[in-house]
């Protein structure tokens, strides 16, 4: 062989040894995220003993302006297992990855008037004409999905002291254009003594990537609403809602890596 040939010989012996490292190195990472959907699924949503404890509980009202103009309040529908959420009108994330999920909960329990929808916008833009609009273009049956606006400044407290959601804030990002504020994506399910049972972040899961997940964590939705209306919500004790915060805050922080 001459000099050319055993150049080009271990080159191409080289180049195949990299390429079979990758795909080891791939299916290595394709086996550890299938364990880890695997045990995320099998830890906290096929749980035959389901019981979800509280993770926080609304004891003060928030007076808001309903989308045909009248004014409730969010302790009002005490008595009532309630589907929460924050949005607002041109979010374009709210509409990928939430509103589909509360129509399907709309038409799911349609004819259940103890279970009820509630979304507030975290945005000043957000006029009466701008919620009536939005309402009319996502199919809201207001006898069972509240829109609501409310005073910033008192939102921005409730969230923190009552909600426990983050903070919402203008976005000061290169996409701030196309999304002007940054919020909470998390859908809450609350049951009728308004005790938050379960708190489920759609928008952060690929659903084409880790489908088992996100159907799983979808799903979980509607079992929370289904243990809600069979439960009066007095089995959880105070002690276990710091517990179920903690393991809310790992399944988070676990689904984030995983949808990265």
């Amino acid at each position: 062989m001459t000099k050319k040939q055993i150049i080009m010989f271990y080159t191409g012996v080289g180049l195949v040894c990299v390429l079979l490292m990758s795909v080891f190195i791939w299916l290595g990472k394709q086996q550890k995220v299938k364990r880890a959907e695997s045990q995320l699924v099998s830890q906290h949503f096929i749980d035959e003993a389901y019981q979800p404890g509280v993770l926080t509980r609304l004891e003060t009202d928030l007076r808001c302006e309903m989308q045909d103009g009248s004014e409730v309040g969010l302790l009002d529908l005490k008595g009532k297992v309630v589907v929460f959420a924050q949005f607002y009108a041109n979010c374009p994330d709210c509409m990928s990855a939430n509103m589909q999920p509360l129509r399907e909960i709309q038409e799911k329990y349609k004819d259940n008037e103890d279970v009820h929808i509630a979304i507030i916008t975290i945005s000043s833009d957000d006029s009466a004409d701008v919620v009536k609009t939005f309402c009319e273009n996502i199919g809201v049956d207001k006898q069972k999905w509240w829109v609501l606006r409310a005073q910033i400044g008192e939102l921005v407290t409730y969230n923190r002291e009552q909600l426990k959601y983050a903070d919402f804030k203008k976005n000061e990002g290169l996409d701030a254009s196309a999304r002007p504020y940054l919020h909470d994506m998390r859908i809450s399910v609350f049951d009728r003594n308004l005790e938050m049972r379960n708190m489920v972040d759609l928008f952060s899961v690929d659903r084409e990537k880790f489908p088992e997940i996100y159907d799983a964590s979808r799903t979980s939705i509607d079992r929370a609403i289904d243990w809600c209306l069979e439960n009066t919500g007095d089995e959880a004790t105070a002690g276990e809602t710091n517990e179920v915060g903690a393991e809310l805050e790992l399944l988070d922080s676990s689904v984030s890596q995983l949808s990265k």
